[in-house]
């Protein structure tokens, strides 16, 4: 790694002058630190008590409960949004639905059968003709 002489310029001179700001500025961001950690715990302490006053909803109750205070509110834009963030999870889309078709071939002739595969696009390898010679 290449060092950088220009490094050098911008450091300050160590004395007691400088000793004892700094040490009066980490003091005061101590002070501070302590006081956010004490102000976030109460906080926390607050919100377990309010949670437990709250109906128990999921994110899709949230949403849907914004979209009707957006009616009421005769905000359409903003209802609009959060029918379309709804919207997948209310009424998927027919591709995201697992679809499973069966289809009784037991009963189907060959025609029937190769019918069926072409209708579905199913290409098949070619068929070699029977050489059965008994």
């Amino acid at each position: 790694m290449a060092f950088n002489p220009d490094v050098i310029k911008n450091l300050k001179p160590f004395n007691a002058d400088n000793a004892r700001k700094m040490q009066e500025k980490s003091v005061v961001a101590r002070k501070l630190n302590t006081e956010i950690r004490e102000t976030l715990k109460i906080t926390a302490e607050q919100w377990v008590k309010v949670k437990a006053d709250l109906p128990k909803m999921d994110p899709l109750d949230v949403l849907e409960m914004c979209m009707v205070k957006a009616l009421a509110d005769n905000d359409i834009d903003a209802a609009s949004r959060y029918a379309s963030l709804l919207a997948p999870y209310r009424s998927p889309k027919l591709q995201a639905i697992e679809q499973r078709i069966t289809t009784d071939v037991s009963t189907m002739t060959d025609d029937d059968l190769r019918k069926l595969i072409a209708d579905e696009g199913i290409k098949l390898l070619e068929e070699t003709p029977n050489d059965n010679t008994d």
